[in-house]
């Protein structure tokens, strides 16, 4: 079943996660990834894999990034996932707006973070790698500018961000994220 699971994973971002985690314990089937199975059914039921919807873009264009994070604590510093969609939309299209969809990720985050904004930054430099090519690509195509915008779910992160005091690590300099990146 887990191939079909894969389909789906590339098909609806929502299953994309849970089909991360079951593919790390296909070999070992234990209460929690029995769990996840159930989790990912009652998903699909909810809703199907959705059709990707492509929709012309007219005027100004941006590519929108969300990203998100998890965090399993242990102990002080925890270790997580963290994920990424990425957007192709005109600049005046809805937030709430499904088409368009071009990329996405759900990967296992191996660095030990010392708390959840560290680790919602390390998903937000993941997205944004992710993305950068993506806008050289669009520009070179369309041959018109493609403005990049990120949104995170992290409220202190945006602001720790804005003020230029947010850090992938508070131990670590070169891991700062400033203005340059």
């Amino acid at each position: 079943a887990l191939p079909i699971f894969g389909w789906v994973a590339a098909n609806h971002t929502g299953v994309a996660y849970f089909y991360g985690e079951l593919s790390r314990h296909t070999a070992k089937a234990c209460p929690r990834i029995l769990d996840i199975t159930r989790r990912v059914i009652a998903c699909l039921r909810c809703q199907s894999p959705f059709t990707m919807k492509f929709k012309k873009i007219n005027g100004e264009s941006e590519l929108r990034v969300w990203t998100d994070a998890s965090l399993r604590r242990q102990g002080l510093a925890g270790v997580g996932r963290a994920g990424y969609i990425i957007q192709y939309v005109g600049k005046d299209d809805p937030l709430s707006s499904t088409h368009n969809m071009i990329s996405w990720g759900s990967s296992v985050d191996k660095r030990i973070h010392p708390s959840t904004s560290s680790a919602e930054i390390s998903a937000l430099l993941i997205g944004l790698k992710a993305a950068v090519p993506l806008v050289k690509i669009i520009r070179a195509i369309t041959r018109q500018d493609v403005r990049l915008n990120v949104y995170i779910d992290a409220q202190v992160v945006a602001h720790q961000i804005s003020t230029g005091k947010a850090t992938t690590n508070a131990r670590s300099e070169e891991h700062s994220l400033n203005s340059s990146h």
